[in-house]
């Protein structure tokens, strides 16, 4: 299932378990973070109409005047769409903040932010398979000849719009980051760059950008090394 479609079903139905949602969530913890985020959503939203009912309601019904009770009725229920709207509006900017990284023009810079900005949604002891990661690199028409590091994660995300690819690997305990990012994203080149403590290099191979964060500049320019010698690309 694509990206567009699990977003429009959990969207519609937040506790949707279709064996299409159940097994995309398996695959991709991006999209098991989502769900369990707007099933979090629905879960407060829920909480905030439930308004418990006063003891007294009653005597205050057969005191008041109907028109008195009917404007009481209105202030309560526009109180509790002001909550409920509250709660969408501070999840939603909480959800906006973290996939919405400060803009940097620079290929690494933004490369770097974009990894800032996932971080705590990375998998401490994640793992994919080789197989897994293949899958997602025909679509940029490469190939990873070898496992070359335990794999994390692996992930689609977005550039400036376009289509890249977000692998997280270890190497002998720490993160290796790398972004597969088509030349079309609207960056410009750079081969590397130092931003929040994390330094990152890029190689133009074919069609895409291959860029690698670690938190120092040897290991990502080995680690560049490595992937260069270590990804087949399908010939134009």
């Amino acid at each position: 299932m694509d990206e567009l479609n699990f977003r429009r079903k959990l969207f519609a139905d937040p506790n949707d378990s279709t064996s299409e949602v159940v097994d995309a969530c398996q695959k991709d913890p991006n999209k098991a973070k989502f769900k369990a985020d707007l099933q979090q959503l629905d879960d407060k939203i829920a909480s905030a109409l439930n308004v418990e009912v006063p003891e007294n309601l009653a005597e205050r019904i057969l005191l008041n005047q109907s028109i008195t009770t009917k404007i009481k009725t209105q202030k309560k229920r526009r109180v509790q769409v002001a909550v409920a709207a509250s709660i969408v509006a501070a999840v939603g900017l909480t959800i906006g903040v973290m996939q919405s990284p400060k803009h940097y023009d620079g290929l690494v810079e933004h490369a770097i932010a974009h990894m800032s900005a996932e971080l705590d949604h990375i998998p401490n002891h994640g793992e994919a398979t080789l197989s897994q990661l293949n899958d997602k690199l025909t679509y940029f028409g490469a190939e990873l000849l070898e496992q070359v590091a335990k794999i994390k994660f692996v992930s689609f995300c977005t550039f400036e719009g376009t289509r890249s690819l977000h692998i997280v690997m270890d190497d002998q305990g720490r993160d290796v980051t790398v972004f597969v990012v088509p030349k079309k994203a609207n960056l410009k080149y750079q081969n590397t760059a130092f931003l929040n403590g994390f330094s990152g290099t890029s190689t133009e191979l074919n069609d895409a950008s291959v860029v690698v964060v670690t938190d120092d500049s040897d290991s990502s320019y080995k680690w560049s090394q490595i992937l260069t010698n270590s990804l087949k690309w399908q010939k134009a």
